[in-house]
């Protein structure tokens, strides 16, 4: 008896030990199974940053240190050089000649037809978790859409195949604008996060990131604009400052401020059509225009009772379009900025609606305003052509197609939506040189 209860002690102990020893096995097995995972995803990030290291550019320059304000306020990172100012004044000259006998398209789509635009393709994008796009650019050869997302994302999309190309996230914050160049598939996005970012394509149709730009901004970056030589890029800034780039090397040229006024912000910024003027606006309720080759602050529109939240400069250079969270849009005439009449329009909106962009078509005879919902004037009589209620949420940009035969909008709603005329009518009454800027 006692012999066999020594026995059953001894295999009780035994059985103890085996278990805890498969204990000890399993566990070893889910450690080595995790060392294994974590040690495949390093290599997958290390193998994604080295193809992205290769494939982006050199480190953008650091641009100087800024100069000692000069006499007026204004700060300026000395680097615009006289041949870089020759370079675009030979642009500007061009491009104001080339104006002269411009002609406004027959094939430019009729007012009676921009009338009866209606919606032929809507396209959820940016993730659902933080929805809403913020931005959006089409290329001038009307192949790409990019838009820029709260979530951080740029997304690429096709509206020839209708299908999205490519979708990026290199913003750690929501994108604030973006801006394709004139001529390359290679887009420029801002960034709460304080960046600009650089999108190229790749031989197999795809993007990728070829690196951030230079611009050391201490505040979010709230608006990009591409020089017309393409070349160049304005930013703009919620430190009220704004920058001119060089896009070849990546550096900051100079660096702007007009500290007279109270430091409120640039939300955003644009080109004139000729390249030698610069438009800012943002919560100081003022629209600021400067001369680039200078930067000095040359002319001011005024007026506004609230923040100026978006400008557009016509495609002909005479006129600015800008509106305000006062619920008004106002159109200046450029050649008359130092007389009276220089607003020499305001559209009043209905009240409660609230304006997030305005855009000239390229012809300069359609204006787009994007809100709470899209509305589409007449230039050339100031009527309201339609009104397009299709998102189900504020339009944040509204964009016109070529020869205005379509329109592309984004919403806070996540979607991009296609809009096409269901007549197709065109300007069919002799076309006439287009009015140029003094």
């Amino acid at each position: 008896m006692l012999e066999m209860f020594q026995l059953r002690k001894q295999l009780e102990e035994c059985q103890q030990e085996l278990s805890h020893a498969l204990y000890q096995h399993d566990a070893a097995c889910r450690v080595i199974a995790r060392l294994i995972k974590e040690r495949d995803q390093a290599r997958s990030s290390l193998a994604q940053l080295q193809a992205t290291a290769a494939a982006a550019p050199p480190a953008p320059v650091a641009p100087p240190a800024p100069q000692a304000a000069p006499e007026g306020g204004m700060e300026v990172e000395k680097g615009i050089t006289q041949e870089i100012v020759q370079k675009l004044q030979g642009v500007q000259k061009q491009l104001s000649g080339a104006r002269r006998n411009r002609v406004i398209p027959p094939t430019l789509l009729a007012p009676e037809a921009v009338a009866t635009y209606h919606c032929t393709s809507t396209h959820p994008l940016h993730k659902t978790t933080q929805p809403g796009i913020t931005a959006l650019a089409t290329h001038s050869d009307q192949s790409l859409i990019a838009t820029g997302g709260v979530d951080g994302q740029v997304i690429f999309f096709s509206p020839a195949r209708q299908q999205v190309v490519s979708t990026l996230a290199g913003h750690t914050k929501k994108v604030t604008d973006v801006a394709f160049h004139p001529t390359q598939h290679t887009l420029y996005s801002a960034s709460a996060d304080r960046t600009v970012c650089v999108w190229g394509e790749k031989p197999d149709g795809q993007f990728d990131a070829r690196g951030p730009l230079g611009v050391q901004h201490a505040g979010d970056v709230t608006g990009v604009s591409v020089h017309p030589c393409g070349d160049y890029l304005a930013t703009g800034s919620l430190d009220d400052t704004w920058a001119f780039v060089d896009l070849a090397s990546g550096a900051a040229l100079a660096q702007v401020a007009s500290p007279p006024e109270p430091k409120k912000g640039i939300e955003c910024v644009q080109f004139h059509p000729d390249g030698l003027i610069l438009g800012t606006a943002g919560a100081s309720a003022l629209v600021k225009l400067w001369d680039v080759k200078t930067q000095a602050n040359v002319a001011k529109c005024e007026g506004f009772s609230g923040p100026v939240k978006t400008i557009s400069f016509s495609e002909n250079g005479v006129f600015l379009a800008s509106a305000s969270a006062d619920n008004t849009v106002r159109l200046w005439d450029l050649r008359k900025l130092n007389k009276a009449r220089s607003n020499f329009r305001n559209l009043v909106l209905p009240e409660g609606f609230v304006v997030q962009h305005v855009a000239f078509d390229h012809s300069g005879n359609y204006l787009a305003i994007a809100g709470n919902d899209i509305r589409i004037y007449n230039t050339k009589t100031w009527d309201e052509l339609c009104c397009l209620r299709a998102h189900e949420q504020p339009a944040t940009r509204a964009l016109f197609g070529r020869d205005a035969t379509g329109l592309i909008s984004a919403s806070m709603d996540r979607t991009v939506r296609l809009w096409a005329p269901t007549s197709t009518s065109t300007i069919s009454q002799s076309a006439q040189p287009e009015e140029k800027t003094e």
